[in-house]
């Protein structure tokens, strides 16, 4: 199934994402603006002036981790900015003389109670948000003969906002692309990757990117790489496992043949092939308001016990079943909720057609058919299981109990193109079992 390229929303890159933010240097600016300590108390006035006395502990607590809940430097500075006043100086000091400047200004102090401002001293003021009074200083007087807040120079983030416009047409390019998933790689990494045709690389590619519309403006090769790299989780040819044997059949043949006219009908042969396999895929795709798509699959045989030993290996284990039917479309969040189980051992039950249709039946009969009159089931074409008249007469019979439903639509994909949601549940217990932890059991 074909899909658009899109950037990674999480770490799962074809390359590890550097995490900046955990380099030493970060974490120390980070550390700056942190609280180094708890708020003291360290004076008790009560005057008109300064009324420290009358602010709490709890209080105190309070405006200390407001200020601290902004991580941001410019944002703790505009709070400041906020609980502070500053004006001219009013008189000055008789020694001013032998100093090399005249004082001009002064800070008042204060901070918000129950929405009501109570004054308090410098001293008393730096101990609650655990500053300097340099920093309180070169707040209020930038702002004093600026009018603005003071912004933070240092360092910074200058290359993004320079190479936006050629990451902007490398992301256009790549968007143009066509992708397919497969189905044979489980939950990891490589589960969400998307694949294009063998026949390209990254160097054709941007062969191909410099002769696109999106080229403007032109980038080297190093940052196209750098971008498909970091952004994408995209390969090139899909995993070789249990491929379609008519798309291997056919593009091996056309390889060899030599004559013209035969070619092109094994290629208009391989693209019919090809358009088969997509329709299947909208089908599974989408689906309207009325129609209800139930997914039914069965998983390899699963081993018991499940040891590593070699001698149980070469035993005759026990075969554990798993028949897994799923309701909705393949765009839809596999869930407890649309995700079925019927799971039985070799020795209840024969893994055959009567399995197959009671599970059906049951499912219909158990499902939620509010608003629905259509429903489509979809399993891959196993004779000896989904596609007989076994698993035909039980959807029959249910269909006649239930005239508010009106069709029951059987499809059955093209061989070998046949990825449907429980193999991406089957790919989710593989992945619980391989990280189960094994236990023995001492036999006497």
């Amino acid at each position: 199934m074909e899909h658009t390229p899109t950037p990674a929303t999480n770490n799962y890159t074809r390359k590890r994402r550097r995490n900046s933010d955990m380099w030493k240097i970060n974490v120390l600016k980070k550390q700056r603006y942190e609280p180094k300590s708890m708020p003291q108390r360290v004076c008790n006035h009560n005057t008109p002036a300064f009324k420290c006395q009358t602010i709490t502990m709890a209080q105190m607590t309070k405006i200390h981790q407001d200020f601290y809940s902004h991580t941001n430097k410019k944002d703790q500075d505009a709070i400041l900015l906020k609980l502070c006043k500053i004006m001219s100086a009013n008189r000055t000091s008789k020694n001013h003389h032998k100093y090399k400047g005249k004082k001009q200004t002064t800070i008042k102090y204060g901070v918000i109670v129950n929405k009501t401002r109570i004054p308090i001293c410098n001293n008393f003021f730096l101990h609650i948000f655990g500053i300097t009074k340099h920093r309180v200083a070169f707040v209020m007087k930038k702002f004093y003969y600026t009018g603005e807040v003071g912004t933070e120079h240092r360092g910074g983030d200058r290359k993004t906002a320079k190479f936006a416009d050629q990451k902007r047409s490398i992301h256009n390019y790549i968007a143009t692309l066509k992708c397919i998933e497969s189905h044979y790689c489980r939950k990891t990494k490589t589960a969400e990757r998307k694949y294009l045709p063998t026949e390209l690389n990254l160097s054709k590619l941007f062969q191909m990117y410099k002769v696109s519309e999106h080229v403007h403006p032109l980038v080297k090769l190093s940052y196209f790489r750098h971008v498909f790299n970091t952004s994408y989780n995209i390969g090139f040819g899909t995993p070789k496992t249990d491929v379609c044997s008519t798309c291997l059949e056919l593009k091996e043949k056309i390889k060899i043949e030599i004559d013209p006219i035969k070619k092109n009908l094994l290629m208009i042969k391989k693209h019919v092939h090809s358009l088969r396999a997509k329709a299947f895929y909208e089908k599974l795709g989408s689906a309207p308001e009325n129609v209800k798509v139930i997914s039914f699959d069965c998983q390899k045989n699963l081993p018991l016990p499940k040891l590593p030993d070699q001698s149980t290996y070469y035993s005759r284990q026990l075969y554990y079943y798993n028949l897994t039917m799923v309701e909705g479309t393949s765009k839809n969040p596999l869930s407890r909720n649309n995700v079925f189980a019927y799971v039985c051992t070799e020795n209840e039950y024969n893994k055959d057609s009567n399995l197959i249709a009671s599970a059906v039946y049951h499912r219909l009969t158990a499902t939620d058919k509010t608003d629905i009159t259509h429903i489509r089931l979809i399993a891959d074409g196993c004779g000896g299981q989904n596609k007989n008249c076994i698993v035909l007469g039980a959807c029959s019979k249910w269909l006649l109990e239930n005239p508010c439903i009106h069709t029951i639509e059987l499809i059955f994909p093209v061989t070998g193109h046949s990825f449907m949601p429980p193999d991406r549940q089957f790919g989710v217990i593989e992945r619980k079992l391989k990280k189960r932890r094994l236990s023995y059991i001492q036999m006497r």
